[in-house]
């Protein structure tokens, strides 16, 4: 009936047949046997002697399936050329290369980039806007963010600066898909041990930030102000339609100093938006009170407006492109409604050139749990590694089927390096695909490089990681199964976006419920608090809906 692998269901899976008649799976221990005539994916027999096309078994498989294997007594797989099996004690992987593939000799290099590690606004931004009861546009969702964002359990180095891990599941027995988590890690940090810090607060109390802006910027000022100990040097400029330094070079007298909060109190919201004048006048203030060998940082704090003035975001985003290499970073803090007047997308364009985090708060637990925890007060405000450069290098036959990072590329010069955070993981997920069956073999390898600048003495770094497809499958993956759900999630919000845009409220409102009760299965399996946070985001999303 024109099914695809011939077993009547119409489906056109891989499967494995019952034997031709008069044919027996004869499982003799220690051969791996194939039956004449088979033409589906998997051997009719489950033998536990074969390493079958999707699955890894204890031998090497004497079938056509391109790869030379001997793990054959009598070495007779078809794909091996004369005596290639002549030592039968030892497998050899030589692949035979289909025509749909590239060279063996020519491996898989691409070079990768996450935005900063702590980028992380989007799934704040989509969260307020779902729990507000407004729906979430496609536009909003950046799927790295909610990388970043989300705790990956990784474990992070003590000692050195960066580290690499990577985690690979195949995603069913019979696919040549795998899933691949690629970490590179920052060192960790503690509060009593890091650099003093120059900080400049760059706040918005124009007029559109009444209400609910003002009252999270008051937050974020307050939360702030817990983490700050003597001797660092603070700074406030606020802005509407003009700029004005209220605070100029404050030498924290202690680690309770009062002065922030002060400050918090008094702030009032009035006038117009003149965004690039308040950001011209704190990187003017952070310069001037620079610390060598310290944390020296402007935090804009506003929602995105921009009314008065320089209103071009890739200009306002210049002032920081050219601090950034005087090593004045800029962290952008959203505080506005995410529907109507809140502008992600200029936030966005100016925390990147600035080479800061873009966080986006929408109420005070989120302001605490961004800048009152030492360890993400840290992660959003510190650097370990400047200019990280990801270099990861396949076995030639796979190639990249999806990618969730920001971009990647075969050439190094198409990439713009980002910053690695203290207490931080970039993550970058990512779905490979060999480009015929059965090439995947566990003496392969996955190569991981990254080149860095220390920024204290500007010094180059390398840090490089080898892991063969053995050690790769027979590791934990817990990170890639958490890393899978949260790109699911984020995946699911611009489908239903998708949907949405095309008028069809009642399919997007169905695959909403639809991917609820996935992530409810996931977070039971998981046990994981944050994956439960999102089967209620959706399910109260498709509620809305």
């Amino acid at each position: 009936e024109g099914d695809g692998d011939g077993d009547g269901d119409g489906d056109g899976d891989a499967f494995c047949a019952e034997p031709p008649e008069g044919v027996a799976c004869d499982l003799t221990p220690g051969v791996c046997e194939t039956i004449a005539g088979m033409t589906t994916t998997l051997p009719c027999c489950t033998d536990p002697d074969c390493m079958c096309r999707g699955t890894e078994c204890a031998a090497a498989a004497c079938e056509a399936d391109a790869v030379c294997d001997c793990g054959c007594p009598d070495g007779s797989d078809p794909d091996c050329g004369p005596d290639a099996c002549a030592d039968t004690t030892a497998p050899v992987h030589v692949p035979v290369e289909p025509e749909s593939c590239p060279g063996a000799d020519d491996p898989v290099v691409l070079y990768m980039s996450n935005d900063d590690s702590n980028s992380q606004a989007s799934p704040i931004v989509t969260r307020h806007a779902i729990t507000t009861g407004e729906r979430v546009y496609g536009n909003q969702v950046r799927i790295h963010e909610f990388l970043n964002y989300y705790d990956l359990n990784n474990e992070l180095p003590s000692e050195q600066a960066v580290s690499l891990d990577a985690q690979l599941r195949r995603l069913s027995p019979d696919a040549e898909v795998f899933g691949l988590l690629l970490a590179v890690k920052g060192q960790v940090q503690s509060a009593e041990n890091r650099p003093p810090l120059n900080l400049v607060l760059s706040v918005d109390t124009s007029g559109s930030m009444g209400g609910l802006p003002i009252e999270n910027l008051r937050h974020v000022v307050r939360a702030i102000a817990t983490q700050l100990r003597e001797g660092d040097i603070i700074s406030v400029v606020e802005w509407d339609s003009s700029s004005n330094v209220i605070v100029d070079g404050h030498i924290m007298t202690s680690d309770n100093d009062p002065l922030l909060n002060g400050v918090a109190n008094n702030l009032t919201e009035g006038g117009g938006t003149d965004l690039a004048g308040g950001l011209n006048r704190a990187y003017a203030l952070a310069a001037e009170h620079k610390i060598n060998n310290g944390i020296n940082r402007v935090v804009i704090i506003s929602d995105g407006g921009a009314n008065l003035g320089e209103t071009s975001g890739e200009l306002i985003g210049q002032y920081a492109a050219n601090a950034d290499a005087d090593g004045i970073l800029l962290v952008g803090v959203g505080v506005g409604h995410s529907a109507g007047g809140y502008n992600d997308t200029l936030m966005d364009d100016m925390t990147d050139l600035g080479k800061g985090a873009y966080l986006y708060v929408d109420n005070e637990a989120e302001a605490y749990r961004m800048f009152a925890a030492p360890d993400r007060f840290l992660s959003n405000l510190s650097i370990v590694a400047r200019d990280v450069q990801v270099e990861v290098t396949l076995p030639w036959y796979f190639g990249i089927k999806k990618f969730s990072g920001e971009e990647y590329a075969t050439t190094p010069e198409e990439i713009e390096p980002q910053h690695l955070a203290p207490n931080d993981t970039m993550n970058f997920h990512q779905l490979i695909e060999s480009c015929a069956p059965g090439l995947a073999s566990k003496g392969d390898e996955v190569n991981l490089r990254v080149t860095y600048i220390d920024p204290i003495d500007n010094s180059d770094h390398e840090v490089t990681r080898t892991f063969s497809m053995q050690d790769l499958v027979d590791a934990p993956a817990n990170q890639l199964y958490k890393a899978d759900v949260v790109v699911n999630y984020a995946e699911a919000l611009i489908q239903i976006a998708d949907r949405l845009d095309a008028g069809d409220q009642a399919l997007a409102k169905t695959y909403a419920t639809e991917m609820a009760t996935w992530l409810q299965t996931a977070a039971t399996a998981l046990q994981d608090p944050e994956v439960q946070e999102l089967a209620g985001l959706m399910d109260a999303y498709a509620k809305n809906l």
